[in-house]
């Protein structure tokens, strides 16, 4: 029941740590960009605050598997 329990959770985080890093952060940085220069509304806070999401898209993506994984194994145990 622990394997079965372990599994769940690595593959939860995999599917919670691609959608954060992929998909909320690194497209959503780069559609809020593009939704700025399209309205006109575009500031340096703006673009600041997109262009941190997108390079952090991939370290907060990694450490949410990584503690899935982490949390995966413990439980096995």
């Amino acid at each position: 029941m622990n394997k079965i329990i372990s599994i769940g959770i690595v593959i939860l985080g995999i599917v919670l740590g691609l959608y954060l890093g992929l998909w909320v952060m690194f497209v959503g940085g780069i559609l809020g960009i593009a939704q700025a220069v399209d309205s006109g509304t575009i500031t340096a806070m703006i673009v600041a605050w997109n262009l941190i999401k997108i390079v952090l898209a991939s370290v907060v993506g990694y450490i949410i598997i990584f503690v899935s994984i982490i949390l995966g194994r413990l439980i096995a145990d």
